[in-house]
């Protein structure tokens, strides 16, 4: 007999309560999509290059940091250009742009080739990921923002582990061929995703301004608040575990060890599902869920 505790099924009606709101299913639905593509990618892109196209472990790793420096400009300016056109219109493009992207990594023959479709890949990722955050602010409010976030957050993962699990069927295989279809493959996940998120609606697009309205009042640059500066350098350093999760150590097993390529797959799998789980378990998530249930 299989039981669940109290805190699972907590989470679960949690999970279906919020995704009874339309907005937050279109957009819930159209990230496990895309995310199942990142998962693709995230587990066989390193090892593609690596293994065949012939990069070094340094070209790598140029790629990844010239890549995420462009991501850096695009997330700001995909920020802004979400408050000044429709931001639908705007993440549908971005997210079509990074699929077609993705499946181009199989055309990349030499290191410049993969430097600039990284930089186009993860451009429009980053600013899509800014442009996804302007639409979320607009569509809830409070708690419900908080919420809706942390949902999204857990569709990711679940999404990134459903691909790794995929991918490892391209591992298995261990043929360029097999490689290349896949990442073909998240490609196109991608654009599927990309059409359905043209199903949201009008309003999380920023108001049109008036021009017999008033202006409004001059807002004060975040880049002036130190507590902002302070907590974005933190979430960098922080974030610098993605990147040897995703070089790192697909080159350190496929290269320095005899386990077989197939376990890249398996730790991104237990990863995300470790990160899926602890969210839900994690004193914090409680604490945080207990302060909507007292603002509600």
């Amino acid at each position: 007999m299989v039981t669940t505790s109290p805190a699972t099924s907590a989470a679960e009606h949690s999970l279906r309560a919020a995704l009874s709101d339309p907005t937050l299913r279109i957009l819930a639905s159209a990230i496990l999509v895309a995310t199942v593509g990142r998962g693709i990618f995230l587990t066989l892109t390193v090892l593609y290059f690596s293994r065949f196209v012939g990069l070094s472990a340094v070209e790598i790793a140029v790629i990844l940091s010239v890549s995420s420096g462009v991501g850096v400009a695009t997330s700001y300016i995909g920020g802004r250009l979400a408050d000044r056109f429709s931001a639908r219109r705007l993440l549908v493009g971005m997210v079509a742009i990074e699929g077609l992207a993705i499946a181009t990594y199989t055309f990349a023959a030499n290191f410049s080739t993969a430097v600039a479709i990284a930089c186009i890949a993860v451009g429009v990722n980053r600013g899509a990921n800014a442009t996804r955050s302007a639409i979320i602010a607009r569509a809830f409010e409070g708690p419900n923002r908080v919420n809706a976030r942390a949902v999204l957050r857990t569709v990711t993962n679940l999404g990134i582990a459903l691909g790794g699990m995929i991918a490892g069927l391209a591992l298995l295989a261990g043929t360029a061929e097999a490689f290349r279809a896949m990442m073909i493959g998240a490609g196109l996940v991608y654009l599927l995703s990309a059409l359905h998120l043209r199903r949201l609606p009008a309003r999380v697009d920023a108001p049109r301004h008036d021009p017999t309205s008033p202006l409004p009042q001059r807002r004060v640059s975040p880049f002036r608040d130190r507590r902002y500066l302070v907590l974005t350098v933190l979430s960098g350093i922080f974030g610098m575990q993605f990147g040897l999760a995703e070089m790192g150590v697909p080159l350190w097993i496929s290269q320095d060890t005899s386990a077989p390529d197939v376990l890249i797959s398996v730790i991104l799998v237990i990863n995300t599902l470790c990160v899926v789980l602890l969210q839900v378990r994690s004193p914090a998530a409680r604490t945080t869920h207990g302060a909507q249930e007292r603002s509600s």
